[in-house]
């Protein structure tokens, strides 16, 4: 029944997909099953069903405080909301964070250490205490306190829904990499192209000699936005900068007029900065994007752009420089200005 909701939602049948799904939930399966029933579900419906079963997630384990009882969404005096998976799923879902505030009297964010200086200064954690995890992991927290994974947060608050958020993270670029000038009316694009390999799921990355598809003498030039210990080789034509951290990262990309992307950690950043941003999916992307069909725009200030089922890179790369040059985004860089909410 998966198998028949996929190519459904392939073909753009959303609503015979969307039925096929909730048949299969009310079927018995494993845990692993009911999961992948989940993902499907959350795909199909942009975001808005499935996180109940997204909670049986296989990482899920690794991800929790030992010796604090798990939230079960009743108001509590203190939450303490775990960042888990990777650093763009943290960023993503800090958006649902000021939907848990009311319902705590005290609220602690706790983020991937290498994202503590990124995040701490959101708005959307403004009343909240952040810390990294591991400090959350050291710390010996009262008994009345409760836990909670911050992607399973959609699934305590009820009726969870995605929306086009707005900037809601602040980097200063001073102290950080300055880039070489560029030519008078050259538009700097910052660009991440590599994407960390995962088991189970289809390389995301697009190859790196694409990068030039950005490239035009006087018009466009491209800064990469990887650390430069993670670049096997610098694209031709780019200008590359010494970055050695996600700090270093989000300077640079607030100094770019744009960035074009794979699904990695800078399609949440870049555009919760505030920079407009390309990102460039497989045809059957990650469950968070939806589909060509029906995209889920998670970020006022991102476009997505999908391969075509012939599953190659650079038409993808073709539109995203035609769009940028053809100034058919529509946008301009735009900064934080008050909290993001739903």
């Amino acid at each position: 029944m998966l198998r028949l909701a996929d190519e459904a939602l392939g073909n753009g049948a959303t609503d015979r997909a969307l039925a096929l799904l909730g048949r299969a939930r009310t079927l018995e399966a494993s845990a692993a099953q009911r999961y992948a029933i989940g993902v499907a579900l959350l795909r199909a419906s942009n975001g808005c069903l499935g996180w109940d079963l997204y909670d049986l997630h296989p990482s899920r384990p690794a991800d929790r405080l030992p010796r604090v009882q798990r939230w079960s969404g009743e108001r509590c005096g203190l939450l303490i909301v775990l960042a888990e998976q990777g650093y763009g799923d943290a960023i993503q879902f800090l958006r649902f964070v000021p939907l848990v505030v009311e319902r705590a009297e005290s609220v602690v964010v706790a983020v991937h250490d290498e994202l503590l200086d990124v995040v701490a200064s959101s708005p959307l954690l403004r009343g909240c205490t952040v810390m990294s995890k591991s400090t959350a992991r050291r710390t010996r927290w009262p008994s009345e306190a409760r836990w909670e994974r911050l992607m399973s947060v959609p699934a305590r608050i009820g009726d969870p829904k995605v929306w086009a958020a707005g900037p809601y993270l602040r980097v200063d670029a001073v102290g950080g990499p300055v880039l070489p000038p560029a030519p008078p009316g050259c538009l700097t694009i910052g660009v991440a192209w590599r994407s960390t390999p995962r088991r189970g799921f289809p390389n995301r990355s697009f190859p790196v000699r694409l990068v030039q598809e950005l490239v035009v003498p006087g018009q466009s030039r491209a800064i990469p936005l990887h650390r430069n210990k993670d670049m096997r080789t610098v694209p031709k034509d780019a200008s590359a900068v010494q970055i050695e951290n996600l700090v270093e990262t989000a300077r640079v990309i607030v100094q770019c007029d744009y960035v074009v992307t794979s699904d990695t950690v800078t399609a949440h950043l870049a555009p919760a900065l505030g920079t407009p941003t390309l990102i460039c999916l497989r045809h059957r992307a990650d469950w968070r994007w939806g589909t060509p069909h029906r995209p889920t725009r998670w970020y006022a200030m991102a476009e997505l752009l999908f391969q075509d089922q012939s599953g190659t890179w650079a038409p993808v790369l073709s539109a995203a420089a035609r769009r940028i040059l053809n100034g058919a985004t529509g946008w301009r860089r735009t900064t934080v200005t008050a909290a993001s909410g739903k």
